[in-house]
């Protein structure tokens, strides 16, 4: 799969390439601030403040029912905020309908009209703004060429696979460039296959473009690997913002750390405090470990599965390693990984062993030790 556009020209773009340019601070382009969406008594939207980049690829991630939809469509302008403002550029467009916002928009069912060739399709928000016909045609086929079905200009969507019919729902949402892209769940209706191929697509277009696009869904591994920074949601509410890698391997809370990828979550005394972080009793020992919160009382912990190896003889003690004796009871094989459920004196625990670093493949009922750093454990608030 490419990972970028060589030869090919983004629609607009300056000639330093926008992508390339962009700084390590962007500024904000649009700020969503005290949003609120109540349909009757039911609150969709809980008073959500968050400020997008301009340029950034930020994904909206959480559960079925967490408000991430509703916030888009409230962006794109097709629901109106019960309360709140959204500044695009210092502006308040919260007033504004859809084609006054001049956002670009990726719908889950690519919502082409079926009665439409793909260059016409592509070519509507260009007749819409009563482009003259020489400009439709050169950037319809500019957009159709970025996404690599200019062959297909003349075609019908019936005659269309779903991975074809996505990249001309992308092509009709950039041809007129816009300074947002917001994308619902794009890759949703693709099997897992073709979605890991339109996800490496999407970020070399993202980076060609230089465009700020704003994405839902509920793949955690598709935000992981597409996103500059990921917001978290969860019964309307934003319950962390950052980074993909320093969300993954420092959550906040326990839902998060069980949402975004697999996580043991175990539980430990705090009998101290060091420097800002935890002192716990675990496996015999005590180990400072980085977290939420330094409060006494029963800490909350994750540990990453592949933070976890497994040991077959009582390991050496070393300082900052935690072993917890336990038996095996059960493995899968996952392809790059053996999956290891164990019973251990902490409680449950779940280990990731690379296959390829496995000389003995643990059975079930085997007596072993599953060993990690305690710089591997965070401390998370127990939601």
């Amino acid at each position: 799969m490419r990972e970028d556009f060589p030869g090919e020209k983004s629609i607009d773009a300056p000639a330093n390439d926008r992508a390339g340019s962009r700084s390590a601070d962007p500024p904000v382009l649009l700020s969503v601030r005290n949003i609120v969406k109540r349909y009757g008594s039911a609150v969709a939207v809980n008073d959500i403040c968050l400020d997008i980049r301009e340029g950034e690829l930020l994904t909206m991630l959480g559960p079925s029912g967490s408000g991430k939809t509703t916030l888009l469509m409230m962006l794109a302008g097709f629901v109106a905020p019960t309360e709140g403002e959204m500044l695009f550029e210092g502006a308040n467009v919260a007033p504004l309908p859809p084609e006054k916002r001049n956002f670009g928009m990726v719908f889950q069912g690519y919502a082409l009209f079926p009665h439409l060739s793909v260059f016409d399709n592509v070519a509507f928000p260009l007749r819409v703004r009563r482009q003259p016909k020489h400009v439709v045609r050169e950037k319809v086929l500019s957009a159709l060429k970025l996404v690599h079905m200019e062959p297909f200009a003349g075609r019908m969507p019936k005659a269309l696979s779903g991975g074809q019919q996505q990249r001309v729902a992308l092509a009709r949402a950039i041809v007129f460039d816009p300074k947002v892209l917001l994308l619902d769940e794009p890759l949703g209706a693709l099997d897992r296959q073709l979605r890991a191929s339109l996800q490496d697509e999407l970020k070399a277009l993202h980076r060609r473009l230089g465009t700020t696009f704003v994405c839902v869904t509920h793949d955690q591994e598709e935000a992981m690997s597409m996103s500059d920074r990921v917001v978290v949601m969860r019964e309307g509410r934003i319950v962390q913002i950052g980074e993909p890698a320093a969300i993954y391997s420092r959550p906040q809370t326990r839902f998060v750390a069980n949402f975004l990828g697999e996580s043991n979550v175990l539980g430990a005394p705090v009998v101290a405090s060091d420097g800002g972080r935890s002192v716990i009793e675990l496996a015999g020992g005590r180990f400072p470990v980085g977290g939420a919160t330094t409060e006494p009382g029963e800490a909350c912990l994750s540990v990453r599965p592949e933070h976890i190896s497994i040991e077959y003889d009582p390991p050496d003690r070393e300082a900052g390693e935690i072993a917890l004796e336990g038996h095996v009871r059960d493995v899968t094989f996952v392809g790059a990984d053996y999956r290891v459920h164990l019973d251990t004196e902490a409680g449950p625990v779940i280990a990731r062993c690379r296959t390829s670093e496995q000389t003995r493949i643990p059975g079930a009922g085997d007596q072993v030790w599953a060993k990690c750093r305690a710089s591997a454990v965070w401390r998370v608030i127990n939601d």
